[in-house]
């Protein structure tokens, strides 16, 4: 990654409500090539695709529609493909998606650095000389949306409920909510976007406000967009950044395992193992 200061980072959160974070070539690489698999991963057929999933839909593929923004009628209209630091061994016939999974795996470090640096720049932010394990309880995610579809939108108003989302995206439809605005938004060449949610807006006493977002149908036959979720490993107890009356009685640790039943998630998908 290269060169962001603390002022960038967060000011941009603040002022913008979200950020953009260059990438050095080699990251770059690793995200052409991780691009370019996903590609040829969703190109085939569902059947085929169904066979790198999990029952429970937690790891691997999947479907279409399966999750939702706060309400089952709010169904997001794309396929996905959700990758574990050390899960892939629940997906049957992952010997078949070898170069897929190397992909992912290779461009999971490149987001892990990039998170690194981000919560460095945080902590010295709020003075805070506490660590912050996340890679257990973080999520590399690749959405693949259709392009046929007459829904006006694909994904509905949301955020994202952790701590900040880092995104890529290879096609307009992203859209930003900012007061009364609703702003477009699409990573330029050798860049990701930073949208903070909701665990960063506790962790901050309120400072950092979620990025709500939705996904506009554009008619792009076979977008993707690649995200990483960070969210706080659970083990321990959580200390935010700042405790104030915004977070008084906030527990971060609950917060993060009960927000992603928000989006029709098992209550057990960041404590199954």
């Amino acid at each position: 990654m290269q060169q962001l200061t603390e002022v960038d980072l967060v000011d941009q959160m603040i002022v913008r409500g979200f950020a953009s974070v260059p990438l050095d070539s080699g990251a770059v690489d690793q995200l052409g090539r991780l691009y370019r698999r996903a590609m040829s991963f969703f190109a085939a057929d569902s059947e085929t695709k169904l066979r790198y999933g999990t029952p429970r839909r937690m790891v691997g593929y999947r479907p279409l529609g399966y999750s939702y923004a706060y309400s089952p009628d709010r169904r997001s209209l794309n396929d996905s493909f959700l990758y574990w630091k050390d899960r892939g061994i629940e997906i049957e016939h992952r010997a078949e998606i070898a170069d897929f999974l190397t992909a992912l795996e290779s461009y999971r470090g490149v987001v892990v650095d990039v998170t690194l640096k981000l919560l460095e720049i945080l902590g010295d932010r709020y003075n805070y000389r506490r660590d912050i394990a996340f890679t257990k309880a973080s999520l590399l995610q690749v959405n693949s949306f259709p392009g046929q579809l007459d829904d006006e939108f694909l994904q509905h108003r949301h955020e994202d409920r952790v701590l900040f989302t880092l995104l890529w995206a290879s096609a307009p439809g992203l859209e930003l909510y900012r007061g009364s605005e609703v702003i477009p938004l699409i990573p330029r060449t050798g860049e990701m976007l930073v949208m903070p949610g909701s665990i960063l807006t506790a962790m901050t006493g309120g400072e950092i406000k979620p990025a709500y977002h939705h996904m506009r149908n554009h008619h792009h036959d076979g977008r993707k967009s690649i995200m990483y979720f960070v969210s706080p490993d659970i083990e321990h107890e959580i200390t935010p950044y700042v405790s104030n009356a915004e977070n008084l009685g906030i527990d971060i640790r609950e917060l993060s395992v009960k927000n992603p039943q928000a989006f029709g998630l098992p209550p057990d998908f960041l404590t199954a193992r």
